[in-house]
């Protein structure tokens, strides 16, 4: 008799033999009926986003600014998050966002409770120009 240790190589020795394999193991000896049964289906979260775009990191990072009662570490959250929100919609969008319009974003998310007074700089996407030249590194003179 064989001893098989693994799960996925033991199943094909028992297609192969036609389920008449005589083996000891110590997982479950498969059946024809157990690997035709439809697996059973994986419990998705039915919570639902309300701002999916930001993502939900930052929905948790918004109620941790919420609740702290400290000013500034509650104003060091709300640069954070206005921070993240300026990043996440340059990488999406790649043109430049005003900071009214994050701030605004932020009120409507927060029922106005966090404002930043930081000013979150974010590096604006430049396209890469293939003319530019590179000091001859790579090229043959010519």
């Amino acid at each position: 008799m064989w001893k098989i240790s693994a799960i996925n190589s033991g199943i094909i020795y028992f297609l192969i033999s036609d389920f008449k394999l005589k083996v000891k193991s110590p997982y479950p000896i498969p059946t024809r009926e157990s690997l035709s049964e439809k697996p059973q289906p994986l419990p998705y979260p039915k919570r639902h986003p309300k701002h999916s775009h930001l993502g939900k990191n930052l929905e948790v990072v918004i109620k941790k600014a919420l609740k702290e009662e400290n000013p500034d570490k509650r104003l060091g959250f709300a640069n954070a998050v206005a921070y993240y929100m300026k990043l996440a919609y340059n990488n999406w969008h790649k043109e430049i966002v005003h900071d009214d319009a994050i701030q605004s974003e932020l009120s409507s998310i927060t029922d106005g409770q966090l404002t930043f007074t930081n000013t979150p700089y974010v590096k604006a996407f430049r396209p890469q120009h293939e003319d530019r030249d590179r000091g001859g590194y790579g090229k043959t003179a010519g």
